[in-house]
């Protein structure tokens, strides 16, 4: 079975970061040293690749969805960054990039039965939001422990591409709102 909407799912990464995609649409990137999604302007661009950076290596917990964020969610949100993506397949995959093609990739998406989105063919926008559930929201506004969700990936179709920008490189979206400001001010000292 595969990702369902509105589920809460857990996924470790040892790369600080996350991409969803399909395969067949990177083939291109096969003999690429790993890494290279970082710098993906192209796949950004062309609707092939969703990636962005945790901040940091761990466990983060992600929900789908097709509707806008709830109250609570806009409350907790960080940051967010919308994405072209094209399906072409009926599905895209969610990873922390071990099966991202690539000449260093060990392990096959296709080999896996449960990190699949099923999707109709078509563009969309897919927008990620980082959520901080413990800066500024208090104990009765959280969501239960249980539904606590660091990243938001909210889908809907569109018709074109039109207004829905392609990053240049993986943005950053640190799950921190103390984090995700010294980060800012990092970037504005460079």
């Amino acid at each position: 079975m595969g990702l369902e909407w509105e589920q809460l799912y857990k996924l470790g990464t040892d790369v600080a970061g996350f991409a969803l995609y399909h395969p067949a649409r990177l083939a291109h990137r096969n003999n690429t040293p790993c890494g290279w999604w970082d710098e993906a302007e192209k796949e950004f661009r062309s609707g092939r690749l969703v990636a962005f950076c945790t901040g940091s290596d761990g466990t983060f917990t992600l929900k789908f969805v097709q509707r806008p964020l709830s109250a609570a969610e806009e409350k907790a949100l960080v940051v967010s960054q919308a994405f072209r993506y094209v399906v072409e397949d009926g599905r895209l995959y969610w990873d922390n990039t071990n099966c991202l093609p690539s000449e260093d990739t060990f392990e096959r998406a296709e080999d896996d039965p449960h990190g699949w989105l099923e999707l109709p063919n078509g563009r969309y926008r897919i927008t990620v939001h980082a959520l901080d559930w413990f800066d500024g929201i208090s104990d009765a506004e959280r969501e239960a422990p249980g539904d606590i969700s660091h990243y938001i990936v909210q889908v809907e179709p569109v018709a074109s591409f039109r207004g829905v920008p392609a990053p240049k490189s993986a943005p950053w979206l640190q799950a921190s709102k103390s984090w995700h400001a010294k980060w800012v001010e990092q970037q504005r000292g460079k």
